[in-house]
């Protein structure tokens, strides 16, 4: 049906050299002509010697090929503890952990809310990042969502905000006050929040 070549022994030589090369770069083993056919003595006939391939690289390559996937997965792990033991660090340093323990709130009281506003608990700045709720009974902080960690919600009773004082940086005016009394942490908000409400401010 198909049309042989007159040495059948080299057309299979040429075919299975092809096809041997194939296998051998992909597996790593011997060549297909090699196991079928084999090699003559002085290097003649149907068999091929297919150049040597570098083992410890084929061996290599599992480990290269699994190594974008490793990062992928580690990266995650890696990436999500720093985040939290650096949130979880400045809480317990800034004083909002010890704030936590004293003034923890459960829920937002109905009143008058202020986004995304700039603070500070102690040394540790929240920029654009804290929630504030203002109502008769007191002030309701709260962290937004990416860095929540380790910093529940509070709620200070305005009995509690003790010493208010102005604080100017630039053209910008906040009131420094002590949370509890003896102060557990001290507190920073923009003066805004404070307008309409019965604090003396020194």
């Amino acid at each position: 049906m198909f049309g042989l070549p007159v040495n059948v022994s080299t057309g299979c030589g040429e075919f299975l050299q092809r096809v041997g090369i194939f296998f051998r770069a992909i597996f790593g083993g011997p060549s297909l002509c090699r196991r079928c056919c084999g090699a003559s003595s002085n290097g003649e006939g149907i068999g091929y010697a297919s150049p040597p391939l570098a083992v410890p690289q084929i061996l290599a390559m599992p480990s290269d090929a699994a190594l974008p996937l490793i990062l992928i997965v580690a990266f995650p792990i890696f990436f999500g503890g720093m985040w939290w033991g650096t949130l979880m660090l400045l809480s317990a340093l800034g004083g909002w952990a010890r704030l936590a323990e004293t003034f923890s709130a459960r829920e937002a009281p109905a009143g008058r809310c202020f986004s995304m506003q700039d603070g500070m608990v102690g040394w540790v700045s929240y920029n654009a990042c804290l929630s504030v709720s203002v109502s008769a009974e007191g002030l309701h902080l709260s962290v937004m969502f990416p860095f929540r960690v380790g910093h529940p919600p509070l709620f200070i009773p305005w009995t509690a905000v003790r010493s208010p004082r102005i604080r100017r940086f630039l053209w910008a005016e906040s009131v420094a006050f002590d949370a509890g009394s003896p102060s557990v942490a001290t507190v920073r908000l923009p003066k805004r929040i404070f307008e309409g409400r019965d604090v003396s401010i020194t």
